[in-house]
């Protein structure tokens, strides 16, 4: 890996700690004729689609969930499970959405999202776990892994993003299959996770982020 790619990751790792999404539901990407197209389907539309659903998230948190205050940053949290049981619709959630939350809610009561019980199994048996909820996916399961059971020597092989962050980044004449990228990610040890981050946010776009004024 090129010296000023590895400036970049760590650059972007420091500000990783930092981040946090600021949107307005005024941001949600307009639909259109191109938009069911074959080319709409490309990177752009997906990171159209990411600032939708990070603003429909925005949204939840600020109305439903809890503030907290760190170093005079106001942050709102997602809403607990109590709160997405009690979900019957929110503007912006479409077709079975809400009923995936009312599960994912029920689900965490019941105990089934503990992290440390997620976080003491096997990395295939905790994905397997969390598959098994409706709504939650390959990529869904490995953002899990990632973002809340601290797995930061796994690769998120689902994230389609981090496929063409890869391909600008080594040159590749095109995509890689599962089979190059674990194979490339090799070199990545023991971070393999968060190298896979800091691609897909400093060359994919960085798709529904900002900073926080502490990011700078």
């Amino acid at each position: 890996m090129c010296a000023s790619l590895k400036t970049r990751l760590v650059g972007c790792m420091e500000r990783c700690t930092a981040v946090r999404r600021s949107t307005r539901s005024s941001d949600r990407p307009r639909a259109s004729s191109a938009s069911t197209s074959t080319a709409a389907r490309g990177p752009t539309s997906r990171v159209e689609i990411s600032w939708w659903r990070g603003c429909r998230r925005c949204s939840l948190s600020r109305e439903l969930g809890a503030t907290i205050d760190i170093h005079g940053h106001r942050l709102y949290c997602f809403p607990g499970p109590d709160a997405l049981i009690q979900l019957r619709s929110f503007r912006g959630l479409f077709g079975r959405k809400v009923d995936y939350l009312n599960e994912l809610g029920r689900a965490a009561l019941a105990g089934h999202l503990d992290t440390e019980t997620l976080r003491s199994m096997k990395s295939e048996d905790a994905l397997a776990s969390l598959k098994r909820l409706k709504g939650i996916g390959e990529f869904g399961s490995q953002l899990v892994r990632l973002r809340a059971l601290s797995a930061v020597d796994e690769l998120p092989t689902a994230e389609p993003r981090l496929l063409g962050a890869v391909r600008t980044a080594y040159g590749l004449s095109r995509e890689p299959d599962v089979a190059k990228l674990e194979e490339l990610a090799e070199k990545w040890r023991p971070y393999r996770m968060w190298v896979a981050v800091c691609l897909r946010r400093t060359l994919a776009g960085g798709a529904g982020m900002m900073h926080s004024r502490a990011a700078g």
